[in-house]
């Protein structure tokens, strides 16, 4: 996971990007979807 660190944000703009690895795309799309999951937003 990379996080901009932007105090807060205007719209629908990205916060951070889930970034992942695999033995193919397909894996890796898997692997950075349950990182994503695993994020928890506090208001």
């Amino acid at each position: 996971m990379r996080f901009f660190g932007k105090p807060e944000i205007d719209g629908a703009r990205r916060l951070g990007v889930a970034l992942a690895t695999g033995e193919n795309v397909e894996e890796a799309v898997i692997r950075a979807k349950k990182a994503v999951s695993s994020v928890i937003v506090k208001e």
